[in-house]
């Protein structure tokens, strides 16, 4: 700044110098020098945001405020909880930053969901933009935890165009995580499922009212539930595995979807029975054995046990019959698989021939062996009666 008062020019330079504390505390602010100058060193005490201040909680006529809720702040140990933030602004926000999520419970699963949201919304007359993010979040631990509070530091341009800096914090989440309840423990299912909703399915490749030996028939299982992952969700094709013939499981298929209320996981079996032997082949129910965090019950999802009727190929001419043949052999390709093909291809290239056959097939190469020798035989003396002839011209006279 530059000013003449009666003929006198003076000058005067300043700073200014926005500072927002990180941490509550005694601070300092140290002096600055400037040339010989030097100016005095200041100490303060930041305190930390309460609830209501700050904008740390919904205040209508806050110009930018953040908002953190749970949709149930009782969980059971490793099922969802859903955390949404919201962050309220009716002016443009400039330079923009939010926190990381942050949990006491350092073993606790957390996954994002979705895409972030950001919508309109009147409060008091007043019109808000807001920007939403949600996580689900899996505790590991029994006890409490507490999602910490989100910071957002942001600037905008306030009347008479000033440009002004905001932090505002959300209140933090305090969560109590109950233990597994004693009836889930007495069923010893091997596996904990704390869901909304789980339902089991099951599809097959053809009927199973009849089937033929050697016939494979492909069964698929599907577990879907409501509030867990994928990879919560326990093995199928061991519970169905009790079955007296043979079968094997492809890799599970696993998927996550994302719905308003949270994760929904899905897993996949697929199983091959192919039947050795006619008769009737029992498959065992599957029971799958969940809690519902709606209700704060046990229950089991269920697919009845059935009885499958193998149909066997009657024997033609005291001969093994071809399907059967082809059953044993894909059988035996499935349980050797990769220990080479040389064995198995030349068991398929001779199977099927019977003993009668095989006498006739040694009587036909005995008699081709004893005429190729007889014919060696009389070429061979011919070829020696030729080397010792003596020709006519070169005989002496």
């Amino acid at each position: 700044n530059i000013s003449i008062i009666n003929g006198r020019v003076s000058r005067q330079m300043t700073w200014q110098l926005m500072l927002m504390p990180k941490r509550s505390g005694d601070l300092t602010l140290p002096s600055i020098a400037f040339g010989r100058d030097q100016s005095n060193a200041w100490s303060l005490n930041v305190s930390r945001a309460k609830a209501g201040g700050s904008g740390s909680s919904r205040i209508a006529d806050d110009l930018v405020y953040i908002e953190a809720s749970v949709d149930n702040d009782t969980v059971y140990v490793q099922s969802q909880l859903v955390y949404t933030l919201r962050i309220y602004h009716a002016v443009q926000l400039r330079n923009a930053s939010l926190s990381e999520l942050e949990v006491s419970d350092g073993d606790a699963i957390i996954e994002k969901l979705a895409e972030n949201r950001t919508y309109e919304k009147f409060i008091n007359g007043r019109r808000y933009r807001v920007f939403e993010k949600q996580f689900a979040i899996f505790s590991q631990n029994v006890g409490e935890f507490v999602i910490e509070p989100a910071v957002l530091e942001a600037q905008y341009i306030d009347l008479p165009r000033v440009l002004r800096t905001k932090r505002v914090v959300s209140d933090p989440v305090k969560i109590t995580v109950q233990e597994i309840p004693q009836q889930a423990r007495q069923a010893q299912s091997g596996y904990w499922l704390p869901a909304r909703s789980l339902t089991l399915t099951e599809q097959w490749s053809d009927s199973v009212k009849e089937i033929k030996v050697g016939e494979p028939i492909t069964r698929t299982l599907t577990l879907t539930a409501s509030g867990l992952l994928s990879s919560q969700l326990p093995e199928l094709s061991n519970i169905a595995s009790k079955t007296g013939m043979k079968q094997y499981a492809d890799q599970p298929v696993l998927d996550n979807a994302i719905k308003n209320d949270g994760y929904v996981g899905k897993r996949q079996e697929k199983i091959a029975y192919i039947p050795t032997e006619p008769g009737e082949l029992k498959l065992p129910a599957i029971n799958i054995v969940w809690w519902n965090t709606e209700t704060n019950k046990l229950e089991t999802a269920k697919l009845p046990g059935r009885v499958i009727k193998v149909a066997g190929v009657a024997e033609q001419d005291g001969q093994v019959p071809a399907q059967a043949e082809t059953a044993t052999r894909d059988v035996a390709k499935l349980e050797h698989a990769g220990n080479g093909d040389q064995p198995q291809q030349v068991n398929e290239k001779f199977a099927g021939i019977s003993s009668q056959q095989w006498v006739a097939v040694s009587a036909a190469l005995f008699i081709l062996w004893l005429l190729t020798l007889i014919s060696w035989y009389i070429a061979s003396h011919k070829r020696g009666r030729r080397n010792t002839a003596i020709p006519s011209d070169h005989q002496d006279t």
